[in-house]
């Protein structure tokens, strides 16, 4: 890919999510995910399937046009319209980059959605993707919309080499007891209970949102996942082993 082509591909400030708020922003968070987690965590290989829900404006997509080869294929979905506009536009030339938008409802970012995420199905077929990760949308939803998601994950999951990676925020008795001190290092408190999960503002409850951890492992085991490990990230104040705001958990088809 052209420098123009990677220069294209960095949206325009007001356009800016996925926790950027400049260029330079854009493109180290979206390099240092795809390197640190898609590729050594993940072993994603040049030639495989790659699924992106919450592709937002292309953070990771713009590193993954340089990675993927022709024989590999990359499909993004968000909810937000202006994302997926951006996207067509700046990857036009990649034939094997596709970009939908899913017209779910989110209090945050769509909330004139036509479909509920309760009862939404992905559209793509079953044992399609090698990889499907998934950049802080989670954090953006609520439970039942989580199971669901998890269950369609598990069907466009290829049985033999899927891989499924998610980033979200994990509640466990250490996180519990650090969001109630006082510690400016906390980034998120979390202060409203909503029985398996927390919520930042429950007027809009999409805008940020944490899971007890042991519900969230049982909902992957429920939807047919197997969790292989779980990185803890410095939300709540935790070390900064990788430089991960967010908990990573990486799962395979059980």
């Amino acid at each position: 890919m052209s420098a123009n082509s990677s220069t294209s591909r960095i949206p325009p400030d007001h356009l800016f999510m996925d926790g950027t708020v400049t260029a330079e922003q854009f493109v180290e968070f979206g390099n240092g995910f795809v390197h640190e987690l898609l590729l050594k965590r993940c072993r994603l290989a040049p030639h495989e399937r790659v699924l992106d829900l919450g592709c937002g404006v292309g953070q990771k997509a713009r590193v993954l046009a340089e990675y993927l080869s022709d024989d590999g294929r990359y499909e993004g979905i968000d909810v937000f319209a202006p994302a997926i506009e951006f996207c067509r536009s700046a990857y036009d030339e990649k034939k094997n980059f596709r970009f939908q938008l899913a017209d779910v409802s989110s209090s945050h970012y769509n909330p004139d959605g036509k479909r509920s995420a309760t009862d939404y199905n992905l559209p793509y077929s079953g044992n399609e993707f090698d990889l499907v990760f998934l950049a802080s949308l989670f954090t953006h939803m609520l439970p039942d919309e989580v199971v669901n998601y998890l269950g369609e994950i598990r069907r466009v999951l290829n049985q033999d080499s899927g891989r499924c990676l998610v980033t979200c925020f994990l509640l466990t008795d250490e996180t519990r007891a650090a969001t109630r001190r006082n510690d400016p290092a906390i980034s998120y408190r979390f202060d409203h209970d909503a029985g398996v999960c927390r919520l930042l503002d429950p007027q809009d409850p999409a805008k940020a949102v944490a899971y007890d951890e042991a519900w969230m492992r049982g909902a992957f085991a429920e939807a047919g996942l197997r969790i292989c490990e779980i990185t803890y990230g410095t939300w709540a104040g935790g070390k900064d082993m990788l430089r991960a705001l967010q908990d990573c958990v990486l799962a395979v088809p059980a």
